[in-house]
């Protein structure tokens, strides 16, 4: 063969490799778009969210303050809607999770915690952490 061929053939197989990588490359941003869209979708909502939180946190209050049972059956609603778009409210156990709590004040791992503001994840991912306290 000539040098002639055997540059062009070594062209060919360059321009085919460069080609495949474009094409692996559109493959690749396709489905990273395709999960950042998913994650939008996912957790876009959450602003909004965390205001209605801090609303329901303060018709908690009243409930408990007044002894109301109309503001108790309103704060179960908001309980079931938010837990219909993957709202969980994060439960206080024994020991400190750094993960999802958040201390107002030293922790001695000895004494009962007791939660001062309720925590929530969403879709399982922590947007509020509960805020927490020795009793």
């Amino acid at each position: 063969m000539s040098d002639d061929i055997v540059e062009e053939k070594s062209m060919e197989e360059e321009y085919l490799n460069n080609w495949k990588r474009a094409q692996a490359d559109l493959a690749n941003y396709k489905k990273e778009e395709m999960r950042r869209m998913e994650e939008l979708v996912k957790y876009g909502n959450e602003a909004i969210i965390l205001e209605v939180l801090d609303v329901v946190g303060n018709l908690e209050l009243a409930a408990e303050h007044l002894k109301d049972e109309g503001l108790k059956q309103v704060i179960k609603q908001f309980e079931r809607l938010l837990k219909k778009y993957g709202v969980e409210r994060i439960v206080v156990g024994d020991h400190f999770d750094p993960n999802v709590h958040e201390a107002v004040d030293a922790i001695n791992e000895s004494k009962p915690l007791e939660e001062v503001r309720p925590g929530y994840t969403l879709h399982g991912r922590v947007i509020r952490p509960a805020r927490i306290k020795n009793k």
